[in-house]
């Protein structure tokens, strides 16, 4: 049976419009991600700052200062993903 050429070119027209929709919704939201993420690593992880307490834990160095750091670190990372994000752009 022979398919219908005009089905079978509107469907890939679809397929593209559809492919290129998201391809521009996600280089809209790309910029918010990376700043995201750059911020979570920045910010180390929860088994990170437990491990770091447990080490700390018999010393004299405060647990807060180590906390600052790494909330300035992250605000740190996410600044520097932001401005590098539009001085060096991604490739399209």
């Amino acid at each position: 049976m022979k398919q219908n050429n005009f089905y079978l070119r509107w469907q890939k027209a679809a397929g593209a419009a559809k492919s290129e929709q998201r391809s521009r919704s996600i280089r809209t939201a790309a910029p918010g991600i990376a700043v995201v993420a750059a911020a979570l690593l920045g910010w180390g992880g929860l088994s990170v700052h437990c491990q770091t307490a447990s080490v700390l834990d018999g010393t004299n160095v405060p647990l807060d200062r180590y906390f600052l750091g790494k909330a300035l670190q992250s605000l740190l990372s996410a600044l520097l993903a932001a401005a590098l994000w539009h001085v060096i752009p991604p490739a399209a």
